[in-house]
């Protein structure tokens, strides 16, 4: 961004807040709320939806996808 002109440039990881939420809604589907939703739309739907949970966790705790703000100053 710098060499765009933009000045006062930075970023702020959002990564600890990703991991966090994203903790709390595979313990969300696993707990009352999950066994609710099942009975709506059956065990394989929440099952699955916490495979997912579980895959996605593996993605930002090394390090490989980092949710993030990026700020910066424009060019007048």
């Amino acid at each position: 961004m710098p060499g765009a002109g933009f000045g006062d440039v930075a970023v702020v990881s959002r990564n600890a807040c990703s991991r966090a939420a994203a903790r709390a809604e595979r313990a969300r589907l696993r707990g009352p709320e999950g066994t609710a939703t099942a009975a709506r739309v059956g065990r394989d739907v929440v099952e699955h939806n916490i495979a997912l949970w579980d895959r996605m966790i593996g993605v930002p705790d090394p390090g490989a996808h980092c949710p993030s703000h990026l700020r910066a100053t424009r060019p007048r």
